[in-house]
């Protein structure tokens, strides 16, 4: 796995590695023309796909002098390079099966290529701390607990994303609503009726966290996304994981490095007919939206 540590090895202009020995297809990373931490792809391939540089994110494309050709994804902010790195590594091995076909791997890299588009905006508006909390309670949430059950492509589908007029995990029969609160707070927030109103049976899952200082090794929004896409082998997959971050208004930010938590604790009610909440069936039609606060004491029977 490539680091920023290795790239901060390489020095001046034109300083390039290439990526193992034994790589099948010629990757390299290091320092472009103009000294900025860069990618370069080179084969004998057909350039056939529009692929445009982004705001943080050159693309230049050179004819070698044996016939073929190169794309360099020259990095324009550095304090992106750590998702960089994961972009580097993401291409690697979306490329490790392409022994042959130096066609497929140009497919290959621009397609990872496209998945990271969407990871790295430029956005100077972040997150509020409510959302980012509440954001990484659902990605811990579909990282521990529905990859291992559901495997990656059933859990990413179920998971609503930006969608809160839904529950933030739907399944055939069953449903999660994630809520992530500070630690020792003794309610949650039920923030529309629609969130724990179905039918069906289902669960909340509350999880508890708390804030640290920088400096502290915890959970951070950025990590935790780098290392989901990590984890998701399906290039299609990540792709409507990184589209349902963006519809949540994430993009790679060195803000989010300054929110760090760690996890306290993790709790998992039944939400039975039983279960003490607002529903559409229990107020007045008249009332188009409300909200409400669970006490957590209260609802302690109900907890798995």
């Amino acid at each position: 796995m490539i680091t920023d540590y290795d790239f901060n090895l390489a020095s001046g202009s034109n300083s390039w590695k290439r990526v193992g020995d034994t790589h099948p297809v010629n990757l390299y990373y290091g320092k472009d023309e103009h000294g900025r931490n860069a990618i370069e792809f080179s084969g004998q391939f057909i350039i056939n796909r529009k692929i445009h540089s982004s705001v943080v994110i050159e693309i230049t494309h050179y004819n070698n002098l044996d016939g073929g050709k190169s794309i360099v994804f020259s990095l324009l902010d550095n304090k992106l390079l750590r998702p960089f790195c994961d972009f580097l590594n993401s291409m690697i091995e979306a490329t490790s099966q392409y022994s042959l076909s130096n066609q497929d791997a140009y497919h290959a890299v621009c397609e990872v290529y496209f998945i990271m588009q969407k990871m790295f905006r430029s956005n100077t508006d972040i997150l509020s701390e409510a959302e980012i909390k509440g954001l990484i309670g659902e990605l811990l949430f579909l990282r521990d607990r529905l990859f291992s059950e559901l495997g990656e492509t059933k859990a990413i589908g179920a998971w609503s994303g930006a969608e809160k007029t839904r529950k933030d995990f739907a399944l055939d029969h069953e449903w999660y609503e994630v809520k992530t609160i500070d630690y020792g707070k003794d309610t949650v927030h039920i923030s529309s009726i629609e969130q724990l109103d179905s039918p069906i049976e289902g669960a909340l899952v509350i999880f508890q966290v708390e804030r640290m200082a920088e400096e502290y090794i915890g959970l951070t929004l950025n990590k935790l996304v780098t290392h989901i896409l990590s984890l998701i082998p399906s290039v299609n997959d990540k792709d409507i994981f990184a589209s349902k971050l963006q519809d949540a208004h994430y993009s790679f930010n060195p803000k989010y490095d300054e929110f760090v938590y760690e996890l306290r604790a993790a709790d998992e009610y039944r939400v039975t007919s039983e279960f003490p909440r607002i529903t559409r069936a229990n107020i007045s039609p008249a009332i188009a939206k409300a909200s409400f606060d669970l006490t957590i004491a209260e609802i302690l029977p109900y907890k798995k």
